[in-house]
């Protein structure tokens, strides 16, 4: 739901769930748990808020919730203690790893411009003799 399908292919279909599976693994003991802290505490303010994990939640009640911690200075917060509200932090640390890991994907960087060559042209300002390129 952060970056899903719109005209072009979302977080789902750039299989970014294993794409960050397979970067924690190779993270440090401190990050993993830093990633299972963010995605247990949106199961468990779901859980507090609507009696149910995130997962299980109409999208309307995800969507909600996702703007609840995204964007905390809202009416829906009004009288909470921003100050203590952990949602922000914890919505920030998830969109950051899906939105690196999308656009270092295949169907990210073609969403960016690249054209899928792994070879580049000569750079502008920068040409060399046929007869060096080899």
């Amino acid at each position: 739901m952060i970056l899903p399908k719109t005209d072009t292919p979302g977080a789902k279909e750039a299989l970014v769930n294993r794409f960050i599976d397979r970067l924690l693994a190779a993270e440090t003991r401190e990050t993993q748990q830093r990633f299972l802290a963010s995605l247990a505490y949106i199961d468990g303010e779901c859980m507090a808020r609507y009696r149910a994990a995130f997962v299980y939640l109409p999208a309307e009640s995800q969507t909600e919730f996702l703007k609840l911690i995204a964007y905390p200075h809202s009416l829906v917060t009004w009288g909470e203690k921003l100050a203590e509200f952990e949602g922000p932090a914890h919505f920030e640390n998830l969109k950051s790893w899906i939105s690196r890991a999308y656009y270092n994907s295949e169907i990210g960087m073609k969403e960016l411009g690249w054209s899928g060559n792994v070879f580049h042209d000569d750079l502008e300002g920068c040409p060399h003799p046929p007869e060096t390129h080899k």
